[in-house]
């Protein structure tokens, strides 16, 4: 049986594949195609861990530190590696159920012809504007309540945003914030009282996107 899901980072950045490691986390936690306990040597613990360990050695080998690089390489090889054995165990427990595959944060593969010749660039790079329609963060009659508004393109399989309350600039600030589903309202839930920058990146069918340009929003 061929492999139905794509779980190799080859060619991708070091967050790059963290995010994607961080997606599929997200997409498996509490789901119910996949109720614990998985396979042996897999649980959500040990993804949290590896990712949460991971991150820690990307931060640690910005610093330009041979020994932490080199660490931090040893680690992303394996993150590859639980990418690769998780894929084959939701391909074993879901079989053919399509809906079940899409739900755990991997993506499919093309099977048939080309995939969709569809440009989705507002994936890959933001220009600040996509199909005259700008991004903005706004706040919502509820209380902290933040509705993120951003055009969707063909082709997202699923939007990450990350927040920051410090200074946009510094990559340690950003945090995960947030992964929706396609064509959905990006509301969320952010402290009261200060300035929030915003910013989100698409997985699509062709991978995993660029950050789009942080933009903020007084939080009420």
């Amino acid at each position: 049986m061929g492999s139905k899901l794509k779980s190799s980072t080859a060619g991708m950045s070091h967050q790059q594949r963290s995010a994607m490691l961080r997606s599929v986390i997200f997409h498996m936690t509490n789901n119910p195609n996949y109720p614990e306990p998985w396979a042996a040597g897999l649980s959500l613990a040990i993804c949290i861990a590896l990712a949460d360990k991971y991150d820690s050695w990307i931060i640690a080998a910005g610093r330009g530190d041979r020994d932490n690089i080199a660490t931090r390489n040893e680690v992303a090889i394996e993150v590859q590696n639980l990418l690769d054995k998780l894929a084959h165990y939701v391909e074993m427990t879901a079989g053919d159920n399509l809906a079940a595959l899409r739900s755990s944060g991997f993506e499919l593969r093309q099977r048939h012809g080309k995939a969709n010749s569809s440009h989705t660039e507002s994936a890959f790079s933001f220009s600040g504007v996509d199909h005259q329609q700008e991004t903005r963060a706004e706040n919502l009659s509820d209380a902290r309540k933040v509705l993120l508004h951003a055009p969707w393109g063909p082709g997202i399989i699923s939007r990450q945003v990350e927040t920051t309350t410090g200074n946009p600039a510094d990559e340690v600030n950003w945090k995960e914030k947030a992964v929706f589903a396609p064509n959905t309202d990006m509301e969320m839930e952010c402290d009261a009282g200060v300035n929030t920058y915003f910013r989100y990146r698409d997985v699509t069918d062709k991978g995993i996107g660029d950050w789009s340009k942080p933009i903020s929003a007084f939080v009420t």
